[in-house]
This record gives structure tokens, sequence and C-alpha cells, in this order.
């Protein structure tokens, strides 16, 4: 019973789902994602996460700039914008060191 909310200070998402083809520093892109979530607001920063074949791979870091349940469609959509992405091997460092077990890109 009750409501299912997850909190994530991470944003993983695929291609589809809204991971952009060339991330870009202080662009804005949009993203929706399965199930109820709830994201750091501004000026907390998330974890911004490519999903590659069901791995991670960190990328930099986000601002949620707006976030949307639908709970009629069980789905949380928004806006986010890069802050910073990673150098090659600080996000290889960053994938190896902070992803779940099992789930690196590496």
């Amino acid at each position: 019973m009750g409501t299912q909310i997850e909190i994530n200070d991470t944003l993983k998402l695929t291609a589809e789902r809204g991971f952009p083809a060339r991330p870009q520093v202080g662009q804005t892109y949009d993203f929706s994602l399965p199930g109820a979530r709830l994201f750091h607001r501004p000026p907390v920063r998330v974890f911004l996460v490519e999903e590659l074949g069901g791995k991670w791979k960190f990328a930099g870091h986000a601002l949620i700039v707006s976030q949307t349940i639908d709970s009629e469609a069980d789905r949380t959509s928004g806006r986010f914008r890069i802050l910073k992405l990673y150098d090659a091997e600080y996000a290889r460092l960053a994938t190896l060191h902070e992803s779940p077990p099992g789930k690196s890109y590496y």
C-alpha cells in the first residue's frame, strides 16, 4: 500500500530516454523515464549517466531544470542542463568506482 516514489541523485538515460547524441555544457535537454521519481532541485547537482546496453557510463553533472510526474502514465519527464562533462579518464574512473556492482560500462 501507499505511494512508491524513487528519489534520485543520478539521472541515468539511454539515447531513447533523452541522453544527448552530442552533450554540451550549458545546454538544456529533455528526458522521459518510466516510474515516479524525484530528482534534487537546483542548486544541487545530479550525476549524469549514459546507459549503454544496460551498463552505466558516468558522463558528468547536471541540474534538473524541471520535472513532472504523470501518475496516469506512470512516467517522469523534464529538462536538465549539463553543468560539467568529465574528461575520458575521469569518466572511466568514476564509472569503475561509482557504478553498482556488475553495471560498469568498463
